[in-house]
């Protein structure tokens, strides 16, 4: 493939997703940093690896799955520990975005990162169970125990913040 047809090609795929990747990965991480170099690094393997994707209608679990690895990543890279300076940062940013969304997306955001993956994946990003299922590397019958598990959890989430 030319090269100029494939950057054009996995710009088309990627630009309507990215607000949906960056997200995706502040959930996860709770780092804009951290986000931000998860995001830099799912889209040069994407790229890298973009020929190597036949069904292009599998773009988006594809590099979903590319991105939940790299988070998966940093966390393990990363300390127990942050300075005063980022944890005040990361506040600020978190306190901006979700004053603009409904009141919801805090209670999703206070949910254990599995769970909170889970309710993007499939709520936020319309995902199917079966595509879930493979970009976090479970079986279907899993992605769906714990797709039940985190609406559990959201729901005695929204209890406890007065919603229900």
């Amino acid at each position: 493939m030319h090269n100029e047809e494939q950057n054009e090609r996995f710009c088309r795929q990627v630009l309507p997703l990215e607000k949906s990747m960056i997200l995706l990965a502040l959930s996860i991480l709770k780092n804009e940093y951290d986000a931000q170099d998860a995001l830099q690094n799912t889209l040069i393997k994407a790229y890298e690896n973009f020929t190597c994707l036949r069904a292009q209608e599998k773009f988006k679990p594809w590099i979903f799955q590319i991105l939940v690895n790299e988070c998966s990543n940093l966390l393990r890279k990363r300390t127990d520990y942050l300075s005063f300076e980022e944890t005040e940062q990361t506040a600020g940013i978190y306190e901006r975005d979700i004053a603009q969304t409904m009141d919801i997306w805090q209670s999703v955001q206070s949910l254990k990162a599995e769970y909170r993956t889970m309710i993007i994946l499939y709520y936020y990003e319309g995902l199917s169970l079966k595509q879930i299922a493979e970009i976090l590397n479970i079986s279907p019958d899993n992605a769906k125990k714990r797709l039940q598990r985190s609406r559990d959890a959201l729901k005695n989430a929204l209890k406890g913040d007065g919603y229900l």
